[in-house]
């Protein structure tokens, strides 16, 4: 509430209390013309609008540390790390190093089935992992990883991307299975850093 003084005006008032001057005459019905105010006059004066603040932004480049979901193998720890960067081309790129990734093995019901479907047995055997980002309001983008060295444990991969990656934005490192892939690390971008250089 705003009681109002000599000299002032329902214009004045708005700007005094940050409101827009429709915004003060429709709070007031009971002021017949609102070019007449006087003073004593007792005014309901509204809020001012909440600020739009831009979303929230990702300082680049920066590191996420992936966790664990599950184990892909008894005694098996796997570990993972996402880099966020962006590109002199406006493009943003996300790579995954993972560590201790290790297939699990096929259980009897898959391996009778790809016998029987001799054409995928090859490729139900092969070790798969591929990276996936989950950029809310956006499609899911998958990429594959590829084994690193001579070690079979170790993977990676990257994906550049047109939209900017946010805090929300998931990643994770999947197994790929035949009709159930499965989630073995992921991360946050939410807790994306880097330290100082």
């Amino acid at each position: 509430q705003y009681t109002v003084q000599a000299g002032d005006s329902m214009f004045t008032i708005a700007q005094r209390f940050g409101v827009s001057l429709q915004a003060l005459i429709n709070a007031n019905p009971h002021i017949a013309d609102p070019n007449q105010i006087f003073p004593c006059d007792v005014l309901c004066v509204p809020c001012p609008p909440f600020p739009v603040l831009p979303p929230p932004q990702l300082n680049l480049p920066c590191c996420a540390v992936m966790e664990a979901t599950s184990e892909p193998m008894p005694g098996s720890a796997p570990k993972g790390v996402a880099l966020v960067q962006s590109l002199p081309t406006n493009w943003y790129r996300i790579a995954i190093m993972a560590l201790g990734l290790q297939a699990k093995l096929l259980s009897e019901d898959e391996i009778a089935e790809a016998e029987a479907e001799a054409a995928e047995a090859e490729a139900l055997w092969q070790k798969k992992f591929k990276g996936v980002v989950m950029i809310p309001g956006k499609k899911e983008i998958s990429f594959p990883l590829f084994n690193c060295q001579k070690d079979p444990s170790v993977w990676s991969g990257a994906v550049d991307l047109n939209s900017r990656p946010t805090p929300d934005t998931k990643i994770a490192v999947v197994q790929v299975r035949k009709g159930k892939d499965e989630i073995l690390l992921k991360a946050s971008l939410g807790r994306c850093g880097c330290a100082p250089v």
